[in-house]
């Protein structure tokens, strides 16, 4: 979202460094069959 890329620039600038934001992704395939029930209350 654009708050938290302006987030990002605060903090790059404040340090006077280099940030890089990343946004992870997660399917419930990623998720092994075994583990989708506890996880998702499946």
């Amino acid at each position: 979202s654009s708050t938290w890329v302006s987030t990002l620039r605060h903090i790059a600038k404040e340090g006077r460094q280099f940030v890089i934001g990343v946004a992870p992704l997660l399917r419930g395939s990623d998720v092994p069959e075994d583990l989708r029930g506890t996880l998702y209350g499946l």
